[in-house]
C-alpha cells in the first residue's frame, strides 16, 4: 500500500485529518472529520481555532522546513456538540510549498477516557455489591426484628400464662394430700373435683407447650410438598374430635385432591373445626365445613351457630394465648397457629361474625395452591 493509501486509509477510519493551506495560510483543502468543518479559501487561523494568533510563527516554518509546531491537548467543540481533545502538528512541505496540519485525537483525552470508563465501571460494580449487601442486612434485620419481638412477646405471655395452671396443680395437690393426712375418704367428692382440675390444667398447660412448639418451628420449614386428598383429611378431622352428640358437622363443597403441604393443611383445618367445637356453648348446634376450589386457592371456611366473636376480641385473637372470655377449654393458640401458617403459605385469613355481637362465626381461609418457599 503506497503513501497516499495509507493516508487516505488513517483519514477515512477517523484517524487523523488534514489541512493544507497556501503560502499566504489560504485554506486549499481539508479532509477527515476534524477537517470537515475548515473551509477552502479562508484563511488557516481563523477557522482552525487552536491556530489563531500564531500566524507568524507558522510563516516561519518555510524558513526552518525540518522544524514544526505541535499544539497538544487542545479541547474542541464540535458542531453537534461534542466535546474533544486534539492534538495539531504544523509543518511546511517544500515541495508542494503548502503548510500541512496534521489533527489527531489526542493520546491525553485517550487515557483520560479509558481512566474514568475504569472508575466508573469500579464504582457501578461497587454500588452494587453494596446495594446488595445493604438489601440482605435489611433482610437480616428485619427477620431479627420480628424473632425479637416474638421473643420478648413470648417470654411475657409464657412467665404469666403458664404461672396459672402450674398454681392450680399446685393447689389441686395440695387439696388431694391434705384429705388423705386427714384421712378422708378417697372417693370424695372433693377428691374428685381435685382430681379433675388437675387433669384439665395438666392437659391445658401440655396444649401450650406444645402449640408453642409448634408455632415456633413454622418458619424452619414450609413442609414437603405433596398430592394431599382433602376430602379424606377432612373426613379423618371431623372424625377424630370429640364433641357433643347433637352438635353436628357437615362437610360441604368440593373436596379436590391437591398437591400442597398436607401436615400444615392438616393443622389448618384440625385447629379450625375444633375451635368451633370448643367455643360453641350449646350441647346442640351445627358446624358446617366447606371448600371451593378456585386456579389459586382452595377456599376453606369453618362456620358455626355458636355464640360469636365479640368487638372487643375480634382484633386480638390471632395472638398467641388470648382465649375468648367464654371459653374454658384449649391453650389460646389455635388461631395463632392458623394465622401463623397461613401467612407464611401466601395465603389470606379473614374472621367474620355477625354485626352487634350476634351469634355465628365464619373463618374463610384462602389455602394457595403454590406454597411460598421460607
Amino acid at each position: 500500500m503506497g503513501d497516499d493509501a495509507t493516508l487516505s486509509l488513517l483519514i477515512d477510519r477517523g484517524l487523523i485529518s488534514i489541512v493544507r493551506a497556501d503560502a499566504g495560510l489560504t485554506v486549499t483543502s481539508s479532509r477527515g472529520r476534524a477537517g470537515d468543518g475548515v473551509p477552502v479559501g479562508a484563511a488557516l487561523c481563523d477557522v482552525v481555532p487552536a491556530l489563531t494568533g500564531l500566524e507568524q510563527q507558522i510563516k516561519g516554518l518555510r524558513r526552518a522546513p525540518d522544524m514544526r509546531i505541535d499544539i497538544t491537548n487542545v479541547a474542541m467543540i464540535s458542531r453537534e456538540g461534542a466535546s474533544e481533545r486534539l492534538d495539531f502538528v504544523v509543518l511546511f512541505d517544500d515541495g508542494t510549498n503548502e503548510f500541512l496540519v496534521s489533527i489527531v485525537p489526542s493520546l491525553a483525552n485517550n487515557e483520560l477516557n479509558l481512566e474514568l470508563d475504569r472508575n466508573l465501571r469500579r464504582r457501578l460494580q461497587l454500588e452494587t455489591r453494596l446495594a446488595a449487601q445493604a438489601e440482605a442486612i435489611s433482610r437480616t434485620n428485619e427477620a431479627l426484628a420480628r424473632t425479637n419481638a416474638d421473643l420478648v412477646n413470648f417470654t411475657r405471655i409464657i412467665s404469666h400464662d403458664l404461672k396459672a395452671p402450674m398454681r392450680a396443680i399446685r393447689y389441686a395437690t395440695q387439696d388431694i394430700e391434705a384429705a388423705w393426712v386427714a384421712g378422708g375418704d378417697p372417693q370424695s367428692m372433693m377428691q374428685a373435683d381435685g382430681l379433675h382440675e388437675l387433669r384439665r390444667q395438666s392437659e391445658r398447660m401440655a396444649r401450650m407447650v406444645t402449640d408453642l412448639l409448634t408455632y415456633s418451628r413454622l418458619d424452619d420449614k414450609a413442609g414437603a410438598v405433596a398430592r394431599v386428598d382433602t376430602a379424606a383429611m377432612v373426613d379423618a378431622i371431623v372424625a377424630s374430635l370429640p364433641r357433643p352428640a347433637q352438635l353436628s358437622i357437615s362437610i360441604e363443597g368440593d373436596w379436590p385432591e391437591v398437591a400442597t403441604t398436607g401436615v400444615l393443611l392438616d393443622i389448618v383445618l384440625r385447629n379450625l373445626v375444633d375451635n368451633a367445637i370448643k367455643h360453641h356453648d350449646r350441647a346442640q348446634g351445627l358446624i358446617e365445613v366447606s371448600c371451593r376450589p378456585t386456579d389459586e386457592a382452595l377456599e376453606l371456611v369453618v362456620r358455626d351457630d355458636g355464640p360469636g366473636i365479640p368487638e372487643r376480641y375480634r382484633d386480638t385473637v390471632t395472638r398467641p394465648f388470648v382465649r375468648l372470655q367464654h371459653a374454658e377449654t384449649g391453650s389460646g393458640m389455635g388461631l395463632t397457629l392458623v394465622d401463623k401458617i397461613v401467612a407464611n403459605a401466601g395465603g389470606r385469613l379473614e374472621i367474620v361474625s355477625p354485626p352487634g355481637g350476634g351469634r355465628g362465626t365464619a373463618v374463610r381461609v384462602a389455602w394457595p395452591l403454590t406454597i411460598l418457599a421460607e
